[in-house]
């Protein structure tokens, strides 16, 4: 059985050795503290786990599946999630050679089967492979944000590092960041409107109009109006 955690779960279902432990790696690294990581060796393992956590009423937020499970594939493996628990998100984990999926794997998005897929996770860093799970728990976790909560406004640039951190930060805590990119109509806006430079990213604007340049991730939690959600000091990626 698993005990309930009081944390939404991550479940990664892998039966190669080597690589479940670079998931695990990875996984328990970036996501432990905030998320309840199951790792089960097997499709059939998977499944089990997948009845006791229905049975126990938790919350599931993210299922990483294999591609190639045996006796199934990740594809099938996670069309099944779905039919169990709809409002998981699910990534479909696959080989380097298999980056582009060639037309199977996107249609499998297309058809709502899995939400993404990306290679298995290597050598760190594996900025790419956290980009993405960060981003499926943001999109899981949207829906169960207070609708009153005030927004940060977020201004940088698509694929900056440290761009990203920020809105790892935020994210981890379920504070709603919208992210303008500078080179769109609305993140020019509010530069012009702060009177911020776009040599000068990333760009946060608080819900009180504070606004900070390239902070640090301590100014940016001290900024931040209603601090109770963020810890000010020592908050960390």
């Amino acid at each position: 059985m698993i005990p309930r955690a009081g944390r939404p779960v991550i479940l990664a279902v892998c039966d190669d050795p080597g690589d479940m432990r670079r998931i695990e790696r990875e996984l328990l690294t970036r996501y432990d503290a905030d998320y309840h990581v199951v790792l089960r060796d097997s499709a059939g393992a998977g499944l089990e786990a997948l009845e006791h956590l229905e049975e126990a009423e938790e919350e599931l937020a993210l299922v990483l599946a294999d591609q190639h499970l045996r006796g199934t594939d990740g594809v099938g493996f996670l069309t099944r999630v779905g039919e169990g628990h709809p409002t998981a998100k699910r990534l479909l984990l696959t080989t380097r050679t298999e980056r582009s999926g060639g037309a199977v794997l996107p249609q499998a998005i297309a058809l709502g089967r899995i939400d993404f897929f990306e290679p298995k996770p290597g050598p760190p860093p594996n900025e790419t492979f956290h980009e993405i799970v960060t981003g499926l728990l943001e999109e899981w976790s949207r829906p169960r944000r207070s609708r009153t909560q005030p927004s940060v406004h977020l201004v940088g640039e698509r694929w900056s590092p440290r761009t990203h951190e920020l809105r790892d930060l935020f994210g981890r805590y379920l504070i709603p960041c919208a992210f303008l990119p500078v080179d769109s109509d609305e993140g020019g806006e509010l530069l012009r409107e702060t009177g911020q430079a776009a040599q000068s990213l990333p760009v946060l604007v608080m819900p009180d109009g504070t606004v900070l340049v390239d902070p640090t991730n301590e100014e940016a939690a001290d900024a931040y109006a209603g601090a109770e959600a963020l810890p000010a000091n020592g908050a960390s990626i």
